[in-house]
């Protein structure tokens, strides 16, 4: 997860550095990025509950881990659309030098 969590902030970094006047992809790309590690900080400790602890709550747990995935996909979803809106930056940037 620290991987995760540092290239998304290094992406935002350049994000900001790249974005045209008055774009906001960098503060996009770290409320997704926070999203998205504690999603699945939430995940990792709900899943890893002790078995005795939840007996009688088993089917709310499974129904937490997976709703956690679920939303954990769409979060890294929103960060792929991040990161390919950040990639076009530079692709404008290699036909306006190559002209």
């Amino acid at each position: 997860m620290y991987f995760h969590f540092q290239f998304l902030t290094d992406m935002a970094a350049l994000a900001q550095r790249y974005q045209p006047e008055g774009g906001s992809l960098d503060r996009r790309l770290c409320r997704r990025r926070t999203a998205y590690i504690v999603l699945m900080t939430a995940i990792a400790l709900v899943s890893n509950l002790p078995a005795g602890l939840l007996d009688f709550l088993e089917a709310v747990q499974s129904g937490l881990v997976m709703g956690g995935a679920v939303a954990a996909v769409i979060a890294a979803l929103f960060i792929m659309v991040g990161l390919f809106e950040l990639r076009g930056f530079f692709r404008e940037g290699e036909s306006a030098a190559g002209k």
